[in-house]
């Protein structure tokens, strides 16, 4: 009986520290000011690997419609990251999401389970689509909508 007590009191405490380590506790207004006042400004990197090279001929061909919008492009200066590198990543996103369907589809169909080949068709569609346009309204660091 006494075992299982301090089982469950283990469990509970490590429970309690997981959470907390997830979410920490919030600094104070005065902290939080003091960090943003002496915080050093963000620098864009030269390199950005495959994302910025996937990304600028996407760059120069949507730059010319105007997209994205202003508000990406400020959301964007804040991170510190370049039009390029976020066009390339929305661009291997939709890839990516694009293919999971059809990838899904074939792991189902190996493992002998019947579906319909609508169902990597729409879900590709949907998948694909619902992450390529920009300044759809997604969320970009800093909470506000892109």
């Amino acid at each position: 009986m006494a075992v299982s007590l301090l089982l469950g009191a283990g469990i509970g405490l490590g429970l309690v520290l997981v959470f907390s380590g997830l979410w920490p506790a919030r600094l104070t207004l005065a902290q939080e000011l003091l960090r943003l006042r002496h915080a050093s400004p963000v620098e864009e990197t030269a390199e950005e690997g495959w994302t910025g090279r996937l990304g600028r001929p996407l760059a120069r061909s949507l730059t010319s419609r105007g997209l994205p919008g202003a508000a990406v492009r400020r959301d964007l200066a804040v991170c510190g990251k370049s039009l390029d590198r976020y066009l390339g990543e929305k661009a291997g996103c939709a890839l990516v999401f694009a293919l999971l369907g059809p990838a899904v589809y074939a792991v189902m169909v190996l493992g002998d389970i019947a579906v319909p080949w609508q169902v990597p068709a729409w879900s590709m569609l949907l998948l694909g689509a619902g992450v390529l346009p920009a300044g759809s309204g997604t969320q970009v660091a800093g909470g506000g909508a892109a």
